[in-house]
């Protein structure tokens, strides 16, 4: 069972499962921080704002997540799809590493269909965070957790 905790209870390098929405205003708002060891894939989930094809990169959350040749896109019903199938406005999974300095490397993408109300996800490491402001950064999104956010740890 998952307890209750404060947000000045989480620190730089513990993984967390954040849930949230991306607001008019540019940012990630977290409604539901989870803290504990929940696999070793880091995940964005998210609604694509904006796609490169000359870069083969996604913008998710204002974050630009570059796809390479070697990473596994699927479409709805699990079929392996190219780069050019993704399109704005449509919700994908990536999963794959985070490393500060090099950015998310997605190994494997995946459409998901929409719905009328799309919650957006991390999971990841926290890199940074200040309790009084109520931020934090997870693979490299800013994050803004929510003041009726539900902090649990297990």
């Amino acid at each position: 069972m998952d307890d209750l905790i404060e947000l000045n209870s989480l620190k730089v390098g513990q993984q967390v499962k954040l849930q949230g929405i991306y607001d008019a205003e540019n940012r990630f708002t977290a409604l539901e921080v989870i803290s504990r060891n929940i696999g070793d894939d880091d995940v964005v989930v998210g609604i694509i704002r904006d796609v490169n094809s000359q870069n083969h990169s996604l913008k998710i959350m204002n974050q630009d997540f570059r796809i390479n040749g070697t990473s596994d896109i699927r479409d709805f019903n699990q079929n392996p799809v190219g780069f050019e199938s993704l399109e704005k406005n449509m919700i994908v999974v990536l999963k794959g590493k985070y490393i500060p300095v090099e950015g998310f490397a997605a190994q494997q993408v995946k459409m998901k269909r929409t719905r009328d109300f799309n919650i957006e996800k991390l999971k990841g490491k926290i890199e940074a965070i200040n309790p009084q402001e109520r931020t934090m950064r997870v693979n490299g999104v800013p994050v803004v957790v929510s003041k009726r956010a539900m902090i649990l740890a297990s």
